[in-house]
């Protein structure tokens, strides 16, 4: 998606109005595109790309529509949760979201070492 982001696929991606928690879609296998930061970039850069089944897209264009284009989200990576405030620039097919102001991600809690390695072992079975 841009030089030097990570792709993270087969994750949960929950969204939500700006600015608030309660869940209005559950996104099923986004793609998410994550640059680390560095000295030079302190602020980790994203991009989602998501697609919303045939049977909702009418209630997420109107809920797309309600904030401006904008949304928040949390999803997980293999090692922690992430929320950050995203604004669609693309879509439906898919959609692609980008970051609506210069903040980045919020890292909100770390996934311990015993669920990354039971989530795994499930993944293996």
């Amino acid at each position: 998606m841009f030089p030097g982001a990570q792709e993270f696929k087969n994750k949960i991606l929950w969204i939500c109005r700006p600015g608030e928690t309660d869940v209005k879609f559950t996104v099923l296998r986004p793609v998410i595109y994550l640059r680390p930061a560095t000295t030079e970039a302190p602020i980790v850069e994203w991009r989602i790309q998501f697609t919303i089944p045939k049977v909702d897209e009418e209630k997420f264009q109107e809920f797309l529509g309600s904030c401006d284009q904008k949304f928040r989200f949390v999803f997980e990576s293999p090692w922690a949760q992430y929320e950050g405030e995203g604004i669609i620039r693309s879509g439906p097919k898919p959609y692609v979201a980008f970051p609506s102001d210069e903040r980045g991600l919020t890292r909100l809690s770390d996934i311990s070492e015993a669920t990354r390695m039971e989530r795994a072992a499930a993944r293996g079975r």
